[in-house]
């Protein structure tokens, strides 16, 4: 799954992750809401996140996710 704010970039490391054989993109979410409602529908194996993340830190949400989310 990426998380990316700037949907032009979440768009480019789409495409170029999309190359690397056995990866499969999950989905993109724009900021930690949609990060958190994607990771329990989802429940993606790796996360790429944006450090710098409109309206919450993304520090406090890989923090959080990471006491909270059991896989």
């Amino acid at each position: 799954m990426i998380v990316e704010d700037i949907a032009e970039m979440g768009k480019l490391l789409e495409h170029v992750l999309s190359g690397i054989s056995g990866l499969n993109i999950s989905g993109i979410a724009q900021n930690c809401a949609e990060a958190r409602l994607e990771l329990t529908r989802r429940r993606p194996d790796l996360v790429f996140l944006d450090e710098l993340l409109p309206g919450e830190s993304s520090a406090d949400f890989l923090k959080e996710s990471t006491a909270t989310i059991k896989y």
